[in-house]
């Protein structure tokens, strides 16, 4: 130990803790209590942080503790659930697996149905805004032919209108193409 580093780079002397600086000598005990003074008059301020400090560490490590005990008690029911299971499945034997199957085709069909309903809602939404826009077709042919077949550029703005609802390709909900083009590459 006697290889420690004191304060200012330095080794420390043997026979001295390597956190107090070297003694100086011929220094005396004069230096020394000086030193001390210097210590025990602590702003108050740096007092207050300190204070706050410790108060800090002693929630961290009563946090710590909590931690560990929780950590440990969800190990404990972790692995009694599982020996439950073990047991329970053992005790079962193959009506689980036999079982399995029906739950796993349950699972299944509560997917398909939700997304045939997802279908008929984008199909009674698409029905709607094309029946829509074959009115405003029909509103906007019969404007046209009342005007001497003069187009009327109000009219004109409403077959656009009624033209962009109706869009060439089918779209979901989200505006992606439902049947994309296929990539000639």
């Amino acid at each position: 130990m006697g290889d420690a580093q004191g304060p200012g780079g330095g080794a420390t002397p043997p026979g001295q803790p390597p956190h107090t600086p070297p003694k100086i000598a011929g220094g005396g005990e004069e230096e020394e209590g000086e030193e001390e003074e210097e210590e025990e008059e602590l702003d108050p301020r740096i007092r207050e942080e300190l204070e706050h400090l410790n108060q800090a560490t002693e929630e961290i490590n009563r946090a710590e503790l909590q931690l560990d005990e929780a950590r440990g008690a969800y190990r404990r029911a972790l692995s009694q659930s599982a020996r439950r299971l073990d047991a329970e499945c053992s005790e079962l034997g193959g009506c689980v697996e036999r079982a399995r199957p029906y739950y796993e085709a349950r699972r299944l069909a509560k997917e398909a149905q939700q997304e045939t309903q997802l279908a008929a809602l984008r199909f009674e939404r698409a029905v709607g805004t094309h029946g829509a826009a074959r009115e405003m077709v029909a509103v906007a042919e019969q404007g046209v032919l009342a005007g001497q077949n003069r187009l009327d550029p109000t009219w004109q703005e409403l077959l656009n209108h009624a033209t962009a609802k109706v869009p060439l390709q089918p779209m979901d909900p989200y505006g992606t193409p439902l049947n994309p083009p296929m990539d000639p590459h």
